[in-house]
């Protein structure tokens, strides 16, 4: 008998990744809820929600023309939604959640998710 269940994912990687068509080198880190089909000894994943990713920008200073032309465009616009691909997966839709910043006051990571951020009365 199969039965349909829930369980929390984390997946992470590193590597050549694009964020709004700009390629850059990165760790990443994803989470959320997936739903699966068990049953029969086997599973089989299903739909993903609740995604949240940080992207931490591991290539500075080398690549810091790019990360501020990702964060310039994050800031003109942070409503706006943003496809990325993690090399193995894309994901059309995610919105900036969060912005890091090091001690230094450099760029060191972003959170994305699948919903725009709520809007501040």
């Amino acid at each position: 008998m199969e039965e349909q269940r829930t369980r929390n994912f984390t997946e992470s990687g590193t590597g050549l990744i694009e964020i709004d068509g700009l390629k850059f080198h990165a760790r990443w880190r994803m989470t959320g809820t997936q739903q699966y089909l068990a049953g029969a000894g086997a599973s089989i994943d299903g739909r993903r929600t609740d995604v949240s990713l940080t992207v931490y920008f591991d290539k500075l200073p080398d690549e810091r023309a790019i990360v501020d032309e990702l964060l310039g465009r994050i800031a003109a616009d942070q409503g706006r939604a943003l496809a990325v691909d993690l090399g193995r997966t894309g994901h059309p839709a995610m919105y900036c959640h969060e912005t890091r910043m090091d001690q230094s006051g450099n760029p060191s990571a972003i959170t994305l998710a699948e919903q725009a951020a709520a809007e501040s009365p």
